[in-house]
């Protein structure tokens, strides 16, 4: 037995439905499910998984329990830990109000008789950063300068509200990523979470600069050679532990420029993890890009079903909400367009194989932004903007990201979180019907 066949067998056994009935009700051979539910097989794909679950009436909880404990017996831990994080990524993606810890701290109250002063606790550790904070919004061009493994940083989630409301102070962001080989563990997938966990203050600020450092820096922070992690500017030095719950906060001059000296020599071997920019990366005309993936189609990047070898990954909420918003059922033209774009995308499903309908149940899109996968970068593109504002967006250049999400996408087709073919036809006939079937001109 397994932690799957387990946990189908007390599904099983919960439904009062013999196993008999249940694979008649699937049309799948006795012999063959009483073995599944025995742990001696494996369900041939994830789709008969799913018709399994529907036929137990599970709940979308209890089939994603289901679900993992399948894919990690299938794929292998390692690899679903993988997809998992490239799921939390693009789930990430969303624009969100101000968030962080209450900034409403009295100033911390330095002794500058004092150079060093020691802090044994998280409050202290923020008074001390909002302490940082506050002279840098009294200096003009100023320069925030990190040093932080993101992982659980409640200091960085502190920055985000800051970095919003100041756009013109430059954060300088280092984190250590690991790239040696370890069967035990799958460093792309701590990579993406340290990704995941620096979204929201990328995000935030235009002015951020996020910078990797290839090394196990588990080991290494542990060497005199790299500091731990502390926030430097030219006037204040905050050094803490990992944890994030005791360290030091310097005013000394001379050990502020040593750090920074060392900050500087690091940021040399660093590369960027992303560029951003003002300006609309021109996704139509970029031949390097070969996925997207998005809440929905709409009509800024409509133009993209024109590109020959790019493949569309959007949910099924994400395209009624396209066309329930921008087509007009009393608008005979509307319809004529409508019946085209459908048309083109039942072309693209069954001929091409180049677009494909996400479950919301599994993957939740942003709303706001459309990510664009190429063969070494990956794009974030704002999609929400009014035309009077700049449309920001991201390019990603650390390799091991955007080759995770190769092979993430190559997953996605034959998975569960995608309807098949016939499925993803019958969803769009089923949507033009509902949508403009009234509105149609009857025969005489």
């Amino acid at each position: 037995m397994s932690v799957f066949s387990d946990l189908l067998s007390y599904h099983i056994h919960n439904s009062g439905k013999s196993k008999i009935q249940i694979a008649e009700a699937i049309g799948m051979p006795r012999t063959n499910f009483q073995k599944i539910s025995t742990g001696a097989r494996k369900p041939q794909d994830e789709h008969m998984l799913e018709k399994i679950m529907n036929e137990l009436f599970l709940s979308i909880k209890e089939k994603k329990e289901l679900w993992e404990a399948y894919h990690k017996e299938v794929t292998g831990i390692s690899l679903y830990a993988e997809y998992e994080q490239c799921i939390r990524f693009l789930e990430s993606l969303k624009i969100k109000e101000n968030s962080g810890v209450d900034a409403s701290f009295s100033s911390f109250s330095i002794n500058l008789k004092t150079e060093l002063t020691k802090l044994v606790s998280q409050t202290d550790l923020t008074k001390a950063l909002l302490s940082i904070l506050q002279s840098l919004k009294e200096t003009p061009h100023s320069h925030l300068k990190l040093l932080v493994q993101p992982e659980h940083s409640f200091l960085l989630k502190l920055l985000i509200p800051f970095a919003k409301d100041h756009p013109h102070i430059k954060i300088s962001h280092i984190i250590c990523f690991d790239h040696h080989f370890d069967q035990e563990e799958n460093y792309t997938s701590k990579n993406l979470q340290r990704m995941i966990d620096i979204l929201g203050l990328m995000m935030s600020s235009p002015s951020y600069e996020g910078l990797y450092y290839y090394d196990n820096n588990d080991a290494h922070f542990k060497e005199a050679s790299l500091f731990p992690n502390c926030i430097l500017t030219e006037q204040y030095l905050l050094v803490f532990d990992p944890f994030e719950e005791k360290g030091f906060l310097s005013v000394n001059q001379d050990l502020n420029d040593l750090y920074n000296e060392k900050f500087d020599k690091i940021a040399e071997q660093s590369a960027s993890i992303f560029s951003c920019h003002f300006d609309q990366v021109n996704i139509s005309r970029n031949d390097e890009v070969r996925f997207v993936i998005a809440y929905g189609p709409c009509l800024k990047n409509m133009k993209l079903f024109n590109l020959s070898s790019c493949h569309f990954f959007f949910t099924k909420d994400g395209i009624i909400d396209f066309f329930n918003s921008v087509y007009n059922k009393d608008d005979p033209s509307h319809i004529a367009d409508a019946r085209s774009i459908l048309n083109k995308m039942e072309s693209y499903i069954l001929s091409d194989g180049r677009l494909y309908i996400l479950k919301n149940s599994y993957i939740n899109c942003s709303k706001e932004i459309s990510f664009f996968i190429g063969s070494k970068t990956a794009y974030i593109l704002n999609q929400d903007l009014s035309d009077q504002q700049e449309r920001v967006s991201y390019q990603i250049h650390e390799q091991s990201i955007v080759e995770s999400f190769h092979r993430f996408i190559k997953y996605l087709p034959t998975s569960i979180m995608c309807y098949s073919k016939t499925e993803s036809i019958a969803f769009l006939e089923h949507l033009f019907s509902d949508l403009f079937i009234d509105a149609c001109p009857k025969a005489d």
